[in-house]
């Protein structure tokens, strides 16, 4: 089964300051199958480590996440997410709800350390 990873477990993983970095290493040992990149992850994941980090990290990230042969990255398809979005009435972001969508058209486990993500995505 593919895999959708949040960018919250990214970040986790590519940052070893993080309070979650051990948490994502393990959760990155434990996966089978491909993954499943979306593009607004890999925007939001590249600007964070940008951000927080600089620009060769995000730089590695992408190289890392292109070379890979069990990841593919996917053009998210706006107006698919957009009616998704308005049909929900979940408190949370475009992004996120983007990642239901997409995990759940493509039956996708979506991986997450979002706690409220996560009890939205258990509970569909």
């Amino acid at each position: 089964m593919a895999q959708i990873i949040d960018s919250s477990v990214w970040l986790s993983n590519f940052i070893s300051s993080d309070t979650n970095h051990n948490k994502a290493v393990e959760q990155f040992k434990k996966l089978k199958g491909n993954i499943i990149l979306p593009y607004c992850v890999l925007l939001e994941v590249s600007t964070v480590l940008t951000q927080k980090r600089s620009k060769i990290h995000a730089d590695k990230f992408i190289m890392i996440v292109n070379a890979s042969n069990n990841i593919e990255i996917i053009d998210d398809s706006f107006e698919e997410e957009q009616d998704y979005f308005i049909s929900h009435n979940f408190p949370i972001s475009f992004t996120d709800s983007a990642l239901l969508f997409l995990a759940k058209k493509n039956k996708a486990t979506l991986i997450t350390f979002d706690k409220q993500l996560n009890k939205i995505y258990k509970s569909l």
